[in-house]
Parts: C-alpha cells; sequence; structure tokens
C-alpha cells in the first residue's frame, strides 16, 4: 500500500519503490528520498486502520449468510 501512496505522489511505478524497500530501504527513507511527506503514509495507513477496524467479522458475516439460504 505504501509503494502506492508513493507512486500516486511521483508517477513512478509501485514496483519501483518496492524494489527499493526491498533493498533495504525504510519506507521513510524512500518517501523523503522522493519528497513524499511521511505525514501522507501515516494518513493514509491510518484510514485503512481505521476501515479495518470497522470492517464486519468475516466469521459473523458468513454466519448470516448461511442463515439466509
Amino acid at each position: 500500500m505504501l509503494a502506492c501512496v508513493i507512486a500516486d505522489e511521483t508517477k513512478k511505478s509501485p514496483d519501483h519503490y518496492l524494489q527499493s524497500r526491498l533493498s533495504g530501504k525504510s519506507w521513510g527513507a524512500i518517501a523523503h528520498d522522493n519528497k513524499v511527506p511521511v505525514e501522507k503514509l501515516t494518513d493514509r495507513l491510518d484510514h485503512l486502520a481505521n476501515y479495518l477496524a470497522s470492517a464486519p467479522d468475516k466469521a459473523d458475516s458468513s454466519k448470516g449468510s448461511k442463515d439466509k439460504k
């Protein structure tokens, strides 16, 4: 996800940033090198965490679909 956020800001491929990360560079260093504010990455991660926390439990939703059959 972080590679995609940085790619959106720089118009480069997310794969480019994944390769940098796999080479040992931190996400913070990658963002800094590409002039992407780390706060933007943190904000996106917070949004994702909030979304996942508010998502219904998969086990609960599958129970409901079985009951409807």
